[in-house]
């Protein structure tokens, strides 16, 4: 399946060359010939850019879940809303891969003006407040069920619950020696005492990988230029994972005005916290490092509930 490639600067030998580039890779056939280079891997994806005559694009290809992926409806409605995505140039399937094209955007990404000493601390908030304010924009969507999408923006699950403790009873060598069933059991308890929380909200698409690295920043403006881990959910599970992602307090506070969103619930946010941070701890592309604090982080968090269960 594919969505026709219609943009105004590529030419037809561009078009043809994209998709001899697409078609090269998907067969697993040498690619040495294109003028590609490759930007990005990791976590079944893979991002090349590819150097046209007039513009240069990105062909983004994804290893296909086992779920559906609504990229592409997402991307339309955001679009639609003027939304701080890129364009969706084109975008297919074969048996085992997805694949986008976007164009290239120059610039450098939030992450990098973080680190950097080119940015006043007070213009790293403005630049992280922004952020929080583009990412609760495309959490806007209605949906219905939870979890992740099984069919258009409906989720694989009846109740929000259902998917916590999904997450919550993974059966990981690495997360069982830190999550013990001690844990495991005063979370479910902290769920049931959040039980009128969980009655009340309504599902939303959110976008949960919410990376540095997932947003450019050119000179007027700024884009999110990934989608993975797209569900339906609360929106609030968002701003925990940026709340274990980072430890810069004036930084957290900054995506949280941008967000606009605050946590009524301490119980719900603190295992939104701990399920988040299970679910880092696993990833194992993730620098061993980054991993270490990550497993840090979580156990200070357990031992908390632990003495208040």
């Amino acid at each position: 399946m594919e969505r026709p490639l219609s943009t105004p600067g590529l030419r037809e030998h561009d078009i043809i060359f994209i998709n001899s580039f697409i078609k090269c890779w998907l067969d697993n056939r040498p690619i040495h010939q294109f003028p590609v280079q490759k930007i990005n891997k990791g976590m079944g994806k893979v991002s090349y850019k590819l150097f046209l005559d007039n513009v240069d694009v990105i062909v983004q290809f994804r290893k296909k879940l086992n779920f559906h992926e609504p990229v592409v409806e997402a991307l339309n409605i955001w679009l639609a809303n003027q939304a701080n995505v890129c364009d969706l140039l084109l975008w297919g399937e074969n048996d085992q891969y997805l694949y986008y094209l976007f164009p290239w955007i120059e610039g450098h990404t939030a992450k990098h003006f973080i680190n950097s000493s080119s940015m006043s601390n007070l213009e790293k908030e403005v630049l992280i407040e922004k952020i929080g304010k583009v990412v609760r924009g495309l959490c806007n969507i209605n949906t219905s069920g939870w979890g992740p999408f099984i069919d258009g923006f409906k989720g694989q699950y009846k109740l929000w619950k259902q998917y916590l403790l999904n997450i919550l009873n993974f059966d990981n060598d690495c997360l069982n020696k830190i999550v013990t069933c001690k844990h495991r059991f005063i979370i479910n308890k902290l769920l049931d005492t959040s039980e009128v929380y969980l009655s009340k909200i309504t599902p939303k698409l959110i976008y949960v990988d919410i990376n540095l690295e997932n947003f450019i920043v050119t000179k007027n403006n700024l884009f999110v230029i990934d989608y993975d881990y797209i569900i339906s959910g609360d929106p609030l599970f968002v701003l925990a994972r940026f709340e274990v992602l980072y430890d810069d307090t004036k930084i957290k506070e900054a995506f949280r005005r941008g967000f606009g969103i605050k946590a009524t619930d301490e119980n719900i946010f603190n295992i939104y916290k701990i399920l988040n941070l299970m679910q880092l701890v696993i990833n194992s592309k993730i620098i061993k490092s980054e991993q270490e604090l990550r497993k840090e982080k979580l156990l200070s968090i357990l031992n908390e509930i632990y003495k208040e269960g």
